[in-house]
């Protein structure tokens, strides 16, 4: 009888030890919280949620980067154990996108691929300039059948890493990437029927994005495309029409970083307050939608604010035979927060002259894994976009 009560309350720690490890409370993550790649000098990964080691997160950076030097596509891959603070994930993957500027401005060529882990959600946010080449169904296909079947049996790095090698491969594999040589002599009728059924085509993504509501908490911030957002939003407690509070108000509530953001045309920021919500007594504050402007000036990680001004120096040139060094020196205009960092510039490749026929072979990344086992530097693998922004285009899902 005493053997059996020990072996009881011996199972019965196992089951005790298992569900704490389990249901192990989940933590919330801001928009703002999640470090900028630059600053974990992960390149191209930040992995709050510790669902990747140190060389999967070097193999993905190595995909990412052949795409960014073939294609000027940037791709990032962000995960969080949740994104409670903001409505949905999916506005979490709108705001960070356009937080970070993911993409090269004016072109806006990026992808975030988003996971949170504890929400059991994995959205593809993709910018305007990349929705005609990896559109929501190719996005929404990616999940559906690379992603969630891997992580559906908790393997994590191999579906973010077979996401990452389907949306490479979709982008070096587009014609739309190209420059189009323009015909030589008139117009085919099929050239005609394919730009009237564009015409239709944006038309009636223009009226989706006029009649689609996007909430907002009515108190906190978040971030948005500046020229292309039609400034009309619901908030997400009540779902009421929010209203634009006043310039006056607005500039009385700005700190100075933000004050120096708007000075030196970083940044624009307008406000939204809920008129039913303040009735109520349900919130005392009011919403900050922040805009990014310019590439020019990185996110302060003291101020939190794109007031970080970064002048790169090259100290030793690369040549064929050595890896070059550069300094990169950030001093914030506002706070005077001042970083430097060197970074290793990659040697040059020797010129090599083909004299005889063949040429270069096939690309793509093959079933798995062909882009072999890379090492990444760090910072110097990538992680500063471009200002880059996104409307809202992408797919998401659950497992």
């Amino acid at each position: 009888m005493k053997k059996f009560f020990l072996i009881l309350l011996l199972a019965n720690s196992i089951v005790v030890g298992l569900n704490s490890t389990i249901n192990q409370p989940s933590y919330a993550v801001s928009v703002q919280e999640v470090p900028h790649p630059s600053q974990m000098h992960t390149g191209w990964v930040v992995d709050t949620a510790n669902l990747l080691d140190q060389s999967m997160i070097a193999r993905i950076n190595t995909i990412i980067s052949e795409v960014k030097t073939k294609t000027g596509a940037e791709i990032a891959v962000v995960t969080v154990p949740n994104t409670q603070p903001s409505a949905t994930p999916k506005e979490f993957a709108t705001d960070l996108f356009n937080r970070w500027g993911i993409g090269q401005r004016g072109q806006d060529n990026g992808v975030l691929i988003l996971i949170s882990r504890d929400e059991r959600r994995v959205e593809i946010e993709t910018g305007y300039g990349t929705e005609g080449v990896l559109t929501d169904a190719q996005a929404g296909n990616i999940i559906n059948t690379k992603i969630i079947p891997n992580f559906k049996q908790g393997n994590y790095p191999a579906g973010i890493l077979a996401g990452v090698e389907a949306i490479a491969n979709t982008i070096l594999q587009a014609p739309d990437f190209a420059t189009p040589t323009p015909p030589s002599e008139g117009i085919p009728a099929e050239l005609v029927w394919f730009l009237g059924t564009c015409v239709l085509g944006i038309g009636g993504l223009t009226l989706f994005m006029k009649t689609r509501k996007t909430y907002l908490n009515p108190e906190g911030r978040s971030y948005g495309a500046y020229v292309t957002e039609k400034p009309k939003f619901h908030c997400a407690k009540c779902r009421n029409l929010m209203q634009e509070i006043g310039r006056d108000t607005l500039e009385a509530n700005l700190n100075k970083p933000q004050r120096v953001a708007e000075q030196i045309r970083s940044s624009a920021y307008r406000g939204w307050s809920c008129p039913d919500c303040k009735e109520h007594k349900r919130v005392e504050g009011f919403h900050l939608r922040t805009y990014r402007l310019t590439s020019e000036y990185d996110l302060c990680p003291n101020c939190d604010e794109f007031t970080l001004k970064s002048t790169v120096y090259v100290l030793q040139p690369a040549s064929v035979f050595a890896d070059g060094i550069q300094r990169t020196v950030q001093e914030c205009v506002s706070c005077g927060f001042h970083n430097e960092r060197d970074d290793y510039i990659p040697r040059n490749a020797p010129v090599i002259v083909y004299t005889g026929g063949g040429g270069f072979g096939g690309g793509g990344f093959g079933g798995g894994g062909s882009w072999g086992g890379g090492s990444s530097g760090g910072s110097s693998g990538g992680g500063d976009f471009g200002g880059g922004s996104s409307g809202g285009g992408g797919a998401g899902g659950s497992w």
